[in-house]
């Protein structure tokens, strides 16, 4: 009886690990809070005139073109956008897996823009991808999902890296110091990091553990039910962490420089 074996599972949850129960309203106040942030750079990017350069360690403002302004306030306010998406994400009540295309369709637009964005959004959509391959979980369907997701995947890292191949870091600081053009040779470097790879192996691991290992092995033994989705959402909510701080740093970087 699957409904025995869920309550079960909550039962035993409950009594080893006693987690408080978080109300709505304490989660509309920690989303209020989370985007309070994003409110205050969206105000300022938006009522920007100048901007901040940073040129051989001294600052001082300069006055772009119009279109230029425009451009970065349109690409600030998408930052803002895309710091609120995950902020709702991570902090609101009864979040559904589904949820993180929020973030991840809003990401599309400004992935193609510099590799610190694209970087972004391959970590955003990949382990979100694959947080939403449980809910696809007849057997036959594991092949056709774990293709699809590795396409995406490959086929997304192979274009961004072909169209920001010539990206030199963030366009609205000009740095010419030996700092800046070291972290431009770093921006230029593969998409995927060091850590990048590790997390893939980990995701790669945790894929076959649940969809392999314990469907043949322990499911039959009726051991550790709850474990391949505990997992899951322990990895993904790791990864989703670091991303919803990747996109406060790279939106906090346009309200810095914008005055």
């Amino acid at each position: 009886n699957e409904k025995t074996t869920f309550d079960s599972i909550i039962m035993l949850v409950d009594n080893i690990l006693p987690f408080p129960i978080i109300s709505p309203s304490t989660a509309a106040l920690f989303l209020f809070i989370g985007l309070v942030p994003s409110m205050y750079c969206a105000w300022k990017i938006g009522s920007s005139t100048t901007v901040t350069s940073n040129s051989n360690n001294h600052h001082h403002q300069i006055q772009p073109s119009e279109h230029d302004m425009m451009i970065m306030r349109q690409k600030g306010i998408l930052y803002c956008i895309i710091y609120s998406a995950l902020s709702s994400f991570m902090l609101s009540y009864h979040v559904h897996e589904k949820a993180i295309m929020t973030g991840i369709i809003t990401l599309n637009v400004l992935a193609v823009t510099s590799r610190e964005s694209a970087r972004l959004f391959l970590r955003l959509s990949f382990v979100g991808h694959f947080g939403l391959l449980p809910l696809l979980y007849k057997p036959t369907e594991l092949s056709c999902k774990v293709l699809l997701t590795l396409v995406h995947f490959l086929l997304s890292w192979y274009l961004l890296e072909m169209v920001t191949a010539s990206d030199f870091g963030d366009d609205i600081v000009n740095d010419e110091s030996s700092a800046n053009q070291k972290e431009n040779t770093k921006n230029n470097a593969s998409l995927l990091t060091k850590w990048d790879r590790v997390g893939m192996m980990m995701t790669t691991a945790i894929l076959f553990y649940s969809e392999v290992y314990y469907p043949f092995v322990l499911k039959p033994k009726g051991a550790y039910e709850f474990l391949p989705l505990m997992i899951t959402s322990l990895w993904c909510a790791l990864v989703f962490l670091i991303c919803w701080v990747h996109s406060g740093i790279l939106m906090f970087r346009y309200c810095v420089f914008v005055k």
